[in-house]
């Protein structure tokens, strides 16, 4: 797995590619944590080049996700692929992550709405 970093103004980009093994999501863990505590106010996680992903993996997602609003922060996953879609689909947990399209609008999404899992 490859992650490459891209900043735009308080937003944390990530572009993961490959095939996320256990340790590579504790990995990517760290990153997103790392991005939280240096002030990143929102963090989108690109998965368009992640080519396979499973049970664990996605169970890494929700540890992302749950550290990332435990700080008060936003999560958005961009440009998911179908085979990702699947699988948030029927583990029901589409509803649960923010989406974007791409990684532009997932940071043009940061002014016109409020996160998920955040109360006014």
């Amino acid at each position: 797995m490859k992650i490459k970093h891209t900043v735009v103004a308080d937003t944390m980009v990530l572009r993961v590619s490959g095939m996320p093994s256990n340790r590579d999501m504790g990995v990517l863990l760290a990153e997103v944590e790392r991005a939280v505590g240096s002030g990143d106010r929102h963090v989108v996680l690109n998965l368009a080049d992640v080519t396979q992903m499973g049970a664990a993996g996605l169970g890494e997602l929700i540890k992302i996700c749950a550290v990332v609003r435990a700080r008060h922060t936003r999560l958005t996953l961009s440009a998911v692929p179908h085979h990702i879609r699947y699988l948030l689909a029927v583990t029901n947990l589409s509803s649960f992550f923010e989406t974007a399209d791409s990684d532009r609008d997932a940071i043009a999404n940061t002014v016109t709405s409020k996160p998920r899992g955040q109360v006014a």
